[in-house]
C-alpha cells in the first residue's frame, strides 16, 4: 500500500500533515522504519525535531520504537538506548511522518541540488577567464598524463585515500574511481534489502562532493567539506556494521566517537571535564559520610 511520499513522480509528502493524514500514513507504514517530526507542547519555540524508529501497532495503538540503530539516518535525534513511545504521545505535536528510505532519498536529493547550484555558480564565475586550450595544457603533466588517470594518483583505490577527504587531490576521473572503490567495498551492503537505499544515498552524495575537488581549489582543506564527506562515510560504515551483526551499543558508541572526533578541541575538552566532574560527584555520593 503506497504511503504519502511514495507516489509516482517522486511526489513529496506534505511538510505539514493534518491529523487525518497522520493517522492514514501511520496505518500504511506499520511494520516499517519511519522518520517523523515532533515538538513538545511546552517548547515555546515550537522547534521541530526529527526522530526515527520502527512503527508497530499494539492493541489498536500505534507505537514507535526508537534506538541507536537508527542514528545513521540524516538529521535525526541521536538515541543512546531503545525506547517505545505511543504515536502520538501525550503532550507532543507531530507532523511529516514518512518511510525512512523516503526521507533519506529526499535528503540526498536536497544535497545534490545544493551541490549542483554550487557547481553552476563556480562554472559561471570561472567561464570568462577560462581558456580550454590553456586549461588542458596545464592539466597535462610532463609525461603527457592527466592526473588521476593511470599517472600520479595511483593510490586512490585504498582506504587510506578514500576515507581521508582532507588529503583528496584528484580530477573528475579520480572522483569516479573513489566511488567505484567504495561501491566494491560496500557491495554486500548494496545487496542488503534493509541497507541498500542508505548506502546508495551515501555513495551518490560522496560522488557529488568528490566531483567538486577538481573544480574548487583547496577544497580539501575546508573543514565543512571534510565533515560533509565524513558524515557520508560514517553512514557507509554503520550500514556495514548493521549487516555484519554488530550490537546496537557498539554501533552507537562508534557513531558518537566519530562525531566527537570532528568536534573542535575546546568542545572535546569541555565534555571530558564535565564527565570527570559527574564521575567524581557520583563517587562522592556513593561513599557517603565517614
Amino acid at each position: 500500500m503506497t504511503s504519502l511520499g511514495e507516489a509516482a513522480g517522486n511526489e513529496r509528502a506534505p511538510e505539514y500533515m493534518t491529523g487525518e493524514q497522520l493517522q492514514d500514513q501511520c496505518e500504511r507504514l506499520v511494520g516499517g522504519v519511519v522518520c517523523y517530526r515532533a515538538y513538545e507542547n511546552t517548547d515555546a519555540t515550537k522547534t521541530w525535531t526529527r526522530f526515527a524508529g520502527k512503527l508497530t501497532k499494539e492493541n489498536g495503538r500505534f507505537v514507535v520504537e526508537v534506538g541507536p540503530e537508527y542514528n545513521y539516518l540524516p538529521q535525526v535525534q541521536q538515541q543512546t538506548e531503545a525506547r517505545k513511545y505511543d504515536m502520538p504521545s501525550r503532550g507532543w505535536t507531530y507532523t511529516r511522518i514518512v518511510r525512512a528510505s523516503v526521507w533519506a532519498t529526499e535528503f540526498a536529493q536536497q544535497q545534490q541540488q545544493q551541490i549542483q547550484q554550487l557547481q553552476a555558480q563556480l562554472q559561471a564565475k570561472n567561464a570568462p577567464q577560462s581558456d580550454p586550450l590553456n586549461a588542458l595544457l596545464t592539466e597535462i603533466d610532463a609525461e603527457g598524463v592527466r592526473p588521476g588517470v593511470g599517472g600520479r594518483a595511483t593510490t586512490i583505490e585504498t582506504d587510506a585515500y578514500a576515507f581521508n577527504p582532507a588529503t583528496w587531490s584528484h580530477d573528475e576521473h579520480g572522483a569516479m574511481r573513489i566511488v567505484g572503490y567504495l561501491r566494491a567495498k560496500f557491495s554486500a551492503e548494496l545487496a542488503h534489502s534493509g541497507q541498500k537505499h542508505y548506502v546508495m544515498d551515501a555513495l551518490g552524495t560522496i560522488q557529488e562532493l568528490a566531483m567538486l575537488v577538481p573544480l574548487v581549489g583547496g577544497l580539501s582543506s575546508n573543514a565543512h567539506f571534510v565533515q560533509a564527506v565524513k558524515i557520508q562515510l560514517k553512514r557507509l560504515l554503520i550500514a556495514q556494521m548493521v549487516v555484519r551483526g554488530h550490537n546496537t551499543t557498539y554501533i552507537s558508541t562508534f557513531a558518537q566517537a566519530v562525531d566527537t572526533a570532528q568536534m573542535p578541541a575546546w568542545v572535546v575538552q569541555a565534555q571530558s571535564t564535565a564527565a570527570s566532574i559527574v564521575k567524581a560527584t557520583q563517587f562522592t555520593m556513593k561513599r557517603g559520610p565517614n
